[in-house]
């Protein structure tokens, strides 16, 4: 990905707003908007919202394994429903477990193709760009850090979203699950 001033310059004033939300249900109150003002041109471009994405599983599963835990398998249901949640709450201007047709994480994964009766769980993260970033501050938040590794976790859906306007600038979503013998969706390949 490349690297340029502005991006850079953009997100000093950011490393005050960055912020994650577990699925403890707490509430995070809204701060003073940065005082740089972003342009489209500092966000990820589509492509690189794509290698984040991909980074940050991958991220994840180093971090599992250095732990003596099985990676994650990327689950496309799973991946729709975090793409969901990013664009909801950017779109929406919020941040919070509960989206903005007042679903919670499991009625929202069951109304978007996911009702298996497995271990499932989320995390969100707003601020950072970077899937390192959000990795860092969801393993030094003691109940993300617990979903990241859950054991009974075996499948993953990562999506990142920036949009110019949007309250905290970026917002991830980490949809996790389980896995049953009668799931056949864990292998990414719906």
């Amino acid at each position: 990905m490349r690297t340029n001033v502005s991006r850079l310059i953009w997100l000093l004033p950011l490393a005050s707003l960055i912020l994650v939300l577990g699925c403890s249900g707490s509430v995070v109150p809204k701060v003073e908007r940065p005082t740089a003002v972003a342009s489209e041109a500092s966000y990820p471009s589509a492509t690189d919202v794509i290698v984040q994405e991909g980074s940050l599983i991958a991220e994840i599963n180093r971090y599992r394994q250095s732990q003596g835990l099985e990676p994650l398998v990327e689950n496309a249901t799973l991946a729709k429903i975090a793409r969901w949640e990013v664009e909801d709450m950017t779109s929406n201007d919020y941040f919070g477990h509960v989206d903005s047709l007042g679903r919670d994480v499991f009625a929202r994964m069951c109304d978007l193709g996911f009702c298996d009766n497995v271990w499932k769980g989320e995390n969100l993260a707003a601020g950072p760009q970077v899937s390192l970033g959000a990795l860092d501050l969801l393993k030094n938040s003691p109940g993300h850090n617990a979903n990241l590794l859950n054991p009974n976790f075996q499948q993953v859906g990562v999506a990142l979203d920036c949009q110019l306007g949007a309250y905290y600038g970026c917002y991830w979503a980490i949809e996790f699950a389980g896995t049953n013998s009668k799931d056949s969706s864990s292998t990414g390949s719906e």
